[in-house]
Formats: C-alpha cells, sequence, structure tokens
C-alpha cells in the first residue's frame, strides 16, 4: 500500500468538524485511553514519537478558497500566500485517509519554516524530506490506519509536528478567525489577573 503526501486542499480543513463536536468525540471514544495505551507504543515501537504527534481533528471556523492556517510562534492566523512566499511556509497539521490501496496525508495547517529567509532543506519538514519520511515509515502508517479502523475512530486524530521534549501542553483560544496558544501557565497567570481586577 502506498503512502503519500497529498496536494492541499482548504476544502480538507473546512470538513473537519468543530471543535464543539470533536471535543466530546473523543471523549466518547476514551481518547486519552487510546493514546496513552494505544498509540503511544505503537509511535514507539516505530520510532516515530519524535517526529510526529497525535492532533484532534477539528476547525474553529472555515478557511475562504486559497487561504492557508499559519501560525506565526502561537498564534495562528489566515492568509493567502503569494506563490513566491510558499516555500517558506511547511505543513504542520496533517489528516489522514486510507482508500483501497492508498493511505493518503493531506496538511491542513501550516507553520513558517525554520529558516529566516531562506528554505531550510534540512528541516524534518522540508518537502522532500517529509516526503522521505512518509515513505521510510510506511509500516508505521499501515498500522497506524488498520489501528484507527479497528477502534472506529476514523477521523479523530491526525498528525502534528511533534513539539519537543517538556511541551507542557497548550490551550487554544480562539478570538475571531485567529488562534492564540496559550501555555497552561500563562492561561493561569491570565486567569490570576482577572480575578485580581
Amino acid at each position: 500500500m502506498a503512502v503519500v503526501l497529498a496536494n492541499y486542499d482548504h476544502g480538507s480543513f473546512n470538513s473537519l468538524p468543530p471543535f464543539e463536536v470533536a471535543g466530546p468525540s473523543f471523549d466518547k471514544v476514551n481518547g486519552s485511553d487510546i493514546i496513552a495505551n494505544i498509540m503511544t507504543p505503537l509511535f514507539r515501537k516505530h520510532k516515530v514519537e519524535r517526529t510526529l504527534g497525535l492532533q484532534l481533528m477539528h476547525n474553529h471556523f472555515k478557511l475562504e478558497p486559497n487561504e492557508r492556517l499559519l501560525d506565526f510562534n502561537g498564534t495562528s492566523i489566515p492568509i493567502i500566500p503569494g506563490l513566491d512566499q510558499l516555500s517558506i511556509f511547511t505543513a504542520s497539521v496533517w489528516g489522514i485517509e486510507c482508500t483501497n490501496n492508498k493511505i493518503e496525508l493531506f496538511p491542513l495547517e501550516f507553520a513558517l519554516n525554520s529558516g529566516d529567509s531562506t528554505l531550510d532543506t534540512t528541516s524534518p519538514w522540508s518537502k522532500s524530506n517529509f516526503d522521505e519520511f512518509i515513505t521510510s515509515k510506511r509500516r508505521f502508517f499501515i498500522e497506524y490506519t488498520q489501528l484507527v479502523k479497528e477502534l472506529g475512530i476514523e477521523g479523530v486524530f491526525g498528525f502534528a509536528r511533534y513539539p519537543g521534549d517538556g511541551y507542557p501542553g497548550r490551550v487554544e483560544i480562539t478570538v475571531g478567525r485567529t488562534h492564540v496558544n496559550l501555555t497552561p501557565t500563562q492561561v493561569g497567570h491570565i486567569f490570576n489577573l482577572v480575578a485580581i481586577s
């Protein structure tokens, strides 16, 4: 079975369930238990745990044609990049679908490339390196999609870039069409400020 990286399509992002639906779906299938007891061992078995993480598939708003959701240091906004700008953005969140003879990863959200002004070809997220990664980890993606089907959790999870060791988690706050991602500590400080004032 082939594993391929699809081209970006804003319709894939728009077809994700709203968070108000995705959150309860995660709870209904005991998502935390699946992550801890099934997915974590699978990721470790195939040595992908320092490259990919799981992402709850959801959106908070729809994108217009040609828009991409782009993360700038923890704040995500929809933009319409020019053709000359596309190389400085790399996918950071992917959905996954399995059809008869193909597993397809499709980009949903983007982040600035790790290079300041030029494409960082050493980044694991550059297209050629990520293509090579998914080809080399074909067995992982096959086993993952088989497990997802057996568990009946198609569409619940996708993949995100591994955020690094010591990642504290994040709380996503949406204001209009902008996501602001805060650490739990930052959220605590905000609530303390609100309580004081």
